[in-house]
């Protein structure tokens, strides 16, 4: 006897593919098409008007630089999928993201994330420096790591996400700590302590 799954979102390994093929048919059924430099991105382009759906696991964040369009394409979506319009947006993902429609300006921040972080691993009173690590910093090269790897890692990664979402000033400094992560040391460390 053979079962067909009709539901295979939660708790199959290929779960996240199958999702995603889903998102991705139905998009293109309401005419919007995959971006090739990401593939979480999704246009819909018609003369001047444009609406553009980014995809993160089953979180949606539909924009549009037209009203008109981007509450037809919000109808489409929500009798595709169940799921909420939950107005404008201000998270998505630890980022805050603050519209001033006067100026017609947007703006992204992650310093809630960033203040987290930095209590977290303990560095509420650290007093700042001017730059996140000296460029002829020379560091040990270990076999066998002195502290705790797990710790040290999940630092750097914290680290990493507000690098990438609105920090890129210190890539120079997370791409040479990261490369100590599998044996770091307390001067590993009192390096990344700088950089908090």
């Amino acid at each position: 006897m053979v079962w067909k799954l009709k539901k295979s979102l939660y708790g199959l390994k290929q779960a996240s593919r199958a999702w995603y093929q889903k998102a991705k048919v139905e998009f293109e059924k309401i005419r919007f098409t995959r971006c090739y430099s990401d593939y979480s991105v999704f246009i819909y382009t018609n003369s001047r008007k444009f609406c553009i759906i980014t995809l993160y696991v089953n979180d949606l964040m539909v924009l549009s630089n037209d009203a008109k369009v981007l509450k037809e394409k919000k109808k489409e979506l929500m009798r595709v999928f169940r799921m909420k319009d939950l107005g404008p947006i201000h998270w998505f993902l630890s980022l805050e993201i603050i519209q001033d429609q006067a100026q017609c300006l947007i703006s992204i921040s992650q310093r809630c994330y960033i203040t987290e972080v930095i209590s977290h691993f303990g560095f509420s009173n650290a007093c700042l420096t001017s730059t996140p690590i000296s460029i002829n910093l020379k560091l040990p090269i270990l076999h066998v790591p002195e502290i705790d790897t797990h710790k040290y890692q999940a630092c750097i990664g914290s680290i990493m996400y507000a690098m990438l979402g609105t920090h890129p000033d210190i890539t120079y400094a997370i791409g040479m700590l990261s490369q100590y992560s599998a044996n770091p040391s307390s001067d590993h460390v009192n390096v990344v302590n700088c950089l908090l």
